[in-house]
């Protein structure tokens, strides 16, 4: 069979009926590929003059102003899902208030400042925070915030969000808005309303800051080497049966590390004690009642009641310090021990808890610290431990130098707050702080609450009925 060849092209045969064909012909594309959408959505916001909408509606004629000054992001990143729905949400405020025939004023704008954008910024360099002085920190800081502003802007504007993008926003790290925080917080200096403080706040190692609440992520799966640790009592009323024999206070801690700083044991007034005697080393320790049974796990059950009574007759109590042999500390009542954890004993650190801080300034207890900003130990407590990271070999290192006081050891799973930025533990430690002094003017604010409007129930009663301070500065 002969095959005749055709000598036309593959798209000339697949084109040799068009001719033939009387089709619709039309400008719009024929395939939504190669960006087709996205160039057609801005050539509409072009087109209807989106970005003018702003500007006419402050120069139209309205009797009432409805004003949103937005709460900034950080200029740190990329624009996500959080900042569409924070941006879109408000804008569709703000569209609502103009369709009710208000005039909206609305000014965006950015936190320049801050460790987020610190991280960010000395990542992009590939350098770290003590190979750079503060000053050129700051400056890096500076242009890497200004060059995310941009990119975050012309996202906010690709949005369509309302607002005038060019005049209207603001900028923490604008010269004239610095100049005005500093003008507010010697207002409020004046007024008495700003005190510096020393108190424990979570401080992250790896960041070496202060860290707020809301910068903390909790880890529920966090092992933690848990102890139990014996004090020697040295001085107790003569009511208790001690049989002429050694008397310790028996605690539990999940932070071995803090032990240096121990000042004293804490037990709760109404809390039923009792003593035990350890058959096998001829000892006495006191726990709570309703702790008993764990202990008795503990120890293998050779703990044998001698005697019991409330938490009372511990007031005036002492005891010596493992590692500070010549100093007598206080046992002291107090409201935060719980026998649903421990012994019913409470170890007290007063440089690394609130409750512990706050037990101490009435009793006039020490609460230096001696953990510096990366974590270590200082000098002070000595060479034993001197420089040594307290959640890591210094954690292990107290265990070591007190291991004749120390009864057991378990790793212990909880929750446990890390810094959401660089994912590693935290630790509370006591350093200087600026504090707004809430305390003075609470009763005006609970007296003025009736002029807000507040959507959240309970907010008014939370903010103050519990809050004394609020800190204002974040060191680092």
């Amino acid at each position: 069979m002969l095959r005749l060849k055709s000598n036309k092209t593959g798209n000339e045969k697949n084109k040799r009926y068009s001719d033939t064909l009387n089709l619709p012909r039309t400008a719009f594309p024929l395939s939504m590929k190669q960006g087709i959408i996205s160039k057609r959505e801005i050539n509409i916001q072009e087109a209807a003059e989106f970005d003018q909408l702003y500007a006419w509606q402050m120069g139209d004629s309205r009797s009432r102003t409805f004003c949103l000054h937005d709460g900034p992001p950080y200029a740190n990143g990329e624009v996500h899902v959080g900042h569409a729905l924070n941006k879109i949400a408000k804008d569709i405020t703000s569209r609502v208030k103009l369709l009710q025939g208000y005039k909206v004023h609305y000014k965006p704008g950015w936190d320049c400042h801050g460790m987020p954008i610190e991280q960010k910024a000395l990542a992009a360099i590939k350098s770290e925070h003590s190979e750079l002085s503060p000053m050129q920190i700051r400056h890096t800081a500076e242009k890497f915030a200004g060059k995310t502003i941009e990119r975050q802007k012309a996202a906010f504007k690709r949005w369509g969000v309302m607002a005038d993008w060019n005049n209207e926003c603001y900028f923490t790290f604008d010269k004239e808005y610095e100049a005005k925080q500093l003008d507010l917080f010697y207002d409020l200096y004046e007024k008495g309303l700003i005190k510096e403080d020393y108190m424990p706040v979570h401080w992250s190692p790896s960041s070496k800051t202060a860290l707020a609440e809301a910068e903390l992520e909790y880890n529920e799966n966090h092992v933690s080497k848990s102890v139990y640790v014996r004090f020697l009592i040295d001085n107790i009323k003569e009511n208790i049966q001690c049989e002429n024999l050694n008397i310790y206070a028996l605690i539990w801690t999940t932070t071995p590390w803090t032990l240096p700083s121990n000042k004293a044991i804490c037990f709760g007034s109404n809390i039923k004690y009792c003593l035990v005697r350890d058959n096998k080393e001829d000892v006495l320790y006191i726990v709570a009642e309703s702790c008993l049974e764990k202990m008795q796990t503990i120890f293998n059950n050779r703990l044998e009641i001698k005697d019991s009574f409330p938490g009372s007759v511990l007031n005036g109590a002492t005891y010596k310090h493992p590692l500070f042999k010549d100093i007598n500390f206080p046992m002291l009542p107090s409201n935060h021990v719980s026998v649903t954890k421990g012994t019913g004993l409470v170890h007290t650190a007063p440089a690394h808890g609130l409750d512990d801080f706050h037990l101490a300034v009435p009793h006039h207890l020490s609460v230096e610290c001696f953990v510096d900003e990366l974590g270590r130990y200082t000098e002070q407590v000595g060479e034993e431990l001197n420089g040594k990271h307290v959640l890591k070999e210094g954690n292990s290192a107290v265990i070591d130098l007190m291991r004749s006081d120390i009864l057991a050891e378990e790793d212990y799973i909880h929750s446990y707050p890390y810094d959401w930025r660089t994912k590693e533990p935290t630790i509370y430690r006591a350093s200087r702080q600026w504090f707004i002094n809430i305390e003075n003017i609470k009763s005006k604010a609970l007296v003025s609450k009736h002029l807000l409007l507040i959507l959240e129930d309970g907010f008014v009663g939370i903010w103050g009925e519990g809050i004394e301070k609020r800190n204002i500065n974040i060191e680092n």
